[in-house]
Parts: structure tokens; C-alpha cells; sequence
């Protein structure tokens, strides 16, 4: 029994020593680069997780729990130029990455 408890203990000590994860998150608004409106139903897509969203009528995106990293930012949406943007997150990291898109000619 008293070797049982030793274990427990260990154990116990062992998973309270691990380091919390850390996640970091990115976030912003798609705007037209002219006017400023945001933009409606710009997809956004950050690489290298694949993960994407769609923004709604605010231009608002957010991506949370990432871990820290390098990620590129992908924004499209008909009408308009692809735009690609690098960002650098860390631990515990709360990034703003505000997007403007160009209309196509």
C-alpha cells in the first residue's frame, strides 16, 4: 500500500511540474485599401495550419489558440487582389493584423 502511495505521489508531482501550454492568437479587419469599408465575405486563411474564416459584415477575423509561431495570413475575395501577410506570434501572444485589399482593374 505505502509503495502505492509513493507512485501516486510521483505521479502527482511529475503532472504538475509540465508547462501550461501557451497559445497565441491574430486578429484584425479586411478593409478596401481606397475607400476603407470593410469588406464583407473576404476569406481568410493562415498557413501553415490551413485554418480559415470567412468575415462577416464588419470585416472582423480572429484566429485563437495558435501555437507560436510564424504564420502567413492569405485574405481574398472576388473583386479583389489576393493579399498575403507574415506574422510572428508568441507564447501568450494577442496580434492585430489589420488587411487592406485592392480592387482588381
Amino acid at each position: 500500500m505505502k509503495k502505492l502511495m509513493f507512485l501516486f505521489l510521483i505521479a502527482v508531482l511529475f503532472s504538475s511540474c509540465r508547462k501550461p501550454t501557451a497559445f497565441a492568437e491574430i486578429y484584425g479587419v479586411v478593409t478596401d485599401y481606397e475607400t476603407n469599408e470593410k469588406i464583407e465575405s473576404a476569406n481568410v486563411v493562415i498557413s501553415p495550419t490551413n485554418a480559415s474564416k470567412t468575415t462577416k459584415a464588419d470585416g472582423y477575423f480572429e484566429f485563437n489558440e495558435l501555437d507560436p509561431q510564424q504564420y502567413t495570413i492569405t485574405v481574398y475575395r472576388a473583386g479583389y487582389k489576393t493579399e498575403y501577410e507574415t506574422v510572428i506570434v508568441y507564447e501568450n501572444d494577442r496580434k492585430e493584423k489589420n488587411i487592406k485589399l485592392i480592387k482588381n482593374n
